[in-house]
């Protein structure tokens, strides 16, 4: 018996497609998050807040505490 397949299927392309696709899109993503990073105003006024606290979006901020044993490490 033989398993050979008589009318074989060509390999699809779909594979190479999506990734193409994928990172068409990852592409753009980045771009648009490298745009909006160099949007930032750093002499804001509310520039100087975000070092300690994070906005909530409800109107308050959410206090960030330094761990003093470790100051890379911030705890909320």
């Amino acid at each position: 018996m033989s398993t050979d397949d008589p009318n074989p299927t060509p390999p699809s392309d779909n594979n190479q497609q999506q990734t193409t696709e994928s990172n068409s899109d990852s592409s753009q993503s980045l771009a648009d998050l490298v745009d909006a990073l160099q949007s930032v105003d750093t002499e804001a006024p509310e520039a100087g807040l975000n070092a300690t606290s994070i906005d909530d979006n409800n109107g308050d901020r959410i206090e960030l505490n330094e761990d003093p044993s470790n100051p890379n490490v911030i705890k909320k």
